[in-house]
């Protein structure tokens, strides 16, 4: 995931610079071609002071003295707009290249050419914005989604193996599991709207349904199946969340996460007041909840290490190194259990140093500190047991349908409840054969709360995305029904789920899936960092870089008419059954839900089985319609979610 927090007031929260520990950064020259897409899109083809001199971008109009674009971005959000439809008007007026400016933050250079996208994202690999470290309560501070250089890519090859297609086709039975305990609070709320229909409530009540339970949000449900599923996968814990006699949101875990995001987000989302979260009570209440959040963290982390055979801190001890429980013994792949190194002192100084000047947003600070991994990084042998790591910047959709070669033997036995190894363990399994001895507890447990906070949000987004649009779509939906019923068959138990090769056989459902992440992408913005003496280059036209925002909108590059179409507005899954359609051949920073490039999103495939997953159980049983009047509005925080949270009557499917 790679996700900048967003909400329609969160106008200064944004990038400024932060130098990474890989390779000095280059300054950015990028070149596109003269003869770019024609349309808004086309860059101009003169600037003043000649070709060579670098000219400021243009800026929309309505800027303002001191208060830069902040005025006209207000009123647009205010008169009914969004994030989405004030960058269309912007490109609309500007063309491919344009910035815009708010009090307190560096300028943001919008790009929406896909070959220079590209160059930045691919040839350039510029860092991320040093503005998600306003995150480090909720990832921590060594988390693959903020780290850099060669920690990042111990990091990811680590944890490549347990994100990659064979590991997660021996995981589908687990997401089955998480997908009955949704179908059966979908069976309650069946049963509810049956006995209201009987009665003759119909729909007509005040509350639609909901205070009998024959209303449900199905995008809470898709939270709650979601934490379900990352947790069982990813580190072998098992809670239902959405059993009715369990404490579901009320669980211990999930209640200091919402506590202490609710809290992180409130200064995100009121940047007149961001300064207060320096504020001594504040920063109080910060580390009493991330405690708090950690300490859950933790236990979870203890419970699966011991597991494995190693000696863990205890609840709430999270910086105390990890020792071997026994030389030569426990599980792990090849030559008994790893040891998990604690950093040094001095190790974590730096680090902590580090994280406060690039949440301190002040210029350029200094680079991670400390190696959040103790292996020989990218390209180091793989751990007895566990399978080679995919390369990064892979397809998402063509890996899940090559299924990937089987899993080895070890990688299948042991491990989590059910029978199968966990992410965490492949990735202290390759951690240790590649040489150099172990992962420390800070970066499992900061994984651990990434995957938490990240492996759900964006799937549950693009599960009540998908129904809201099938609601809408009642013809889509009844086509989605038959191919699951033809590829399941009639004569298997109604609770029993599809398998990986069903799922693959699942055209429609894919379709359905890629035109939802298409219109409506789960992450609003992506961003990175220019820095001095960056030059960009369009149409012949050099434009001032050097320490701005380079921003990139999914939406606008899977929306534009030039590449989709006139109808590239509309939901038409059809359009991927083409193949002489212009989804076959738009280029690939022309569809980018995931991000693109060796930094794009490590479980998209992850993702992606889920959704499978659930929407084919539920379609299956259920036919769901939307209880509201109108339609369902989007909101913008870290994801793109819906914003009354999709309320559904759901009603039984006859065969």
């Amino acid at each position: 995931m790679e996700a900048l927090s967003w909400r329609p007031s969160a106008l200064r929260d944004l990038p400024v610079a932060r130098a990474g520990p890989r390779s000095p950064a280059r300054p950015l020259r990028l070149r596109i071609a003269a003869a770019a897409a024609a349309g808004p899109r086309a860059a101009p083809a003169t600037a003043s002071g000649g070709p060579g001199a670098p000219r400021p971008p243009p800026r929309p109009r309505g800027e303002l003295p001191l208060l830069l674009h902040a005025p006209s971005m207000a009123a647009h959000i205010s008169g009914g707009g969004n994030l989405e439809t004030l960058l269309q008007q912007w490109l609309a007026e500007c063309g491919p290249v344009f910035e815009w400016q708010v009090p307190g933050g560096p300028p943001v250079l919008v790009l929406t050419n896909p070959e220079t996208i590209r160059e930045v994202y691919e040839v350039q690999q510029l860092h991320k914005s040093p503005r998600y470290a306003d995150l480090l309560p909720l990832l921590g501070a060594k988390s693959l989604l903020l780290t850099e250089g060669e920690v990042w890519r111990a990091q990811r090859d680590a944890f490549n193996p347990g994100f990659a297609s064979a590991f997660l086709r021996d995981a589908v039975p687990q997401f089955v599991e998480a997908a009955r305990h949704l179908v059966a609070r979908l069976d309650a709320a069946a049963d509810a709207a049956e006995a209201e229909a009987r009665a003759g409530g119909g729909s007509g009540a005040a509350d639609g349904g909901a205070a009998s339970g024959a209303v449900v949000k199905m995008h809470d449900l898709a939270i709650l199946v979601t934490l379900e599923i990352i947790l069982s996968v990813g580190f072998g814990e098992r809670i239902d969340f959405l059993d009715p006699k369990g404490p579901g949101v009320q669980h211990p875990l999930f209640d200091s996460f919402v506590k202490l995001g609710r809290h992180v987000s409130f200064f995100l989302d009121n940047p007149a007041l961001n300064f207060l979260k320096n504020a001594p009570w504040s920063k109080a209440r910060t580390a009493a909840l991330q405690r708090d959040y950690e300490a859950q963290i933790t236990a979870v982390l203890t419970r699966r290490l011991a597991a494995m055979g190693i000696e863990a801190p205890e609840a709430g001890g999270a910086r105390a190194p990890v020792r071997d429980a026994a030389a030569g013994g426990g599980g792990g792949g090849g030559g008994g259990c790893p040891v998990l190194h604690g950093p040094p002192a001095a190790e974590a100084e730096a680090s902590a140093a580090a994280a406060a000047a690039a949440a301190a947003g002040g210029g350029c600070p200094v680079p991670h500190g400390g190696a959040a991994l103790t292996t020989s990084g990218s390209g180091g042998p793989a751990a007895p047991g566990a399978e080679a790591a995919p390369p990064r910047g892979g397809s998402p959709w063509s890996d899940l349908a090559r299924g990937g070669s089987p899993a080895p033997e070890a990688a299948r036995a042991g491990g989590a409840a059910g029978g199968g190894r966990t992410i965490l363990d492949l990735a202290v399994g390759y951690a240790a054969g590649s040489g150099g001895g172990g992962l420390d507890v800070d970066t499992l447990r900061d994984q651990l709360m990434t995957f938490f906070a990240a492996g759900h949000d964006t799937t549950a987004s693009l599960v009540a995305w998908t129904v809201n649009f099938l609601c809408i779509h009642p013809e889509a939906e009844a086509r989605l029904a038959e191919e699951v019923a033809a590829v399941l068959g009639d004569d298997a138990a109604e609770d029993a789920g599809p398998s990986w090769q069903q799922l693959n056989e699942m055209r429609w459902l894919t379709a359905v899936l890629k035109e939802t992440l298409r219109l409506r992408p789960p992450v609003g913005v992506l961003a990175r960092w220019a820095p001095e003496g960056s030059v960009l280059e369009c149409g012949g036209v050099h434009y001032e870089a050097s320490n701005k925002v380079i921003l990139v909108s999914p939406f606008l590059q899977q929306t534009d008419p030039a590449v989709w179409g006139a109808d590239a507005h509309e939901w038409r899954p059809e359009r991927w059954l083409d193949p002489a359609g212009a989804a076959e051949g738009a280029n690939a920073y022309s569809y980018m839900p995931f991000s693109r490039g060796p930094r794009d999103c490590i479980g998209s495939r992850f993702a992606l089985l889920e959704a499978k997953v659930i929407l084919a159980m539920v379609y299956r049983r259920f036919s769901l319609r939307y209880a509201l009047e109108g339609r369902e509005e989007v909101m913008f925080s870290v994801t793109a979610h819906p914003k009354n949270g999709l309320p559904v009557r759901v009603e039984r499917r006859r065969r």
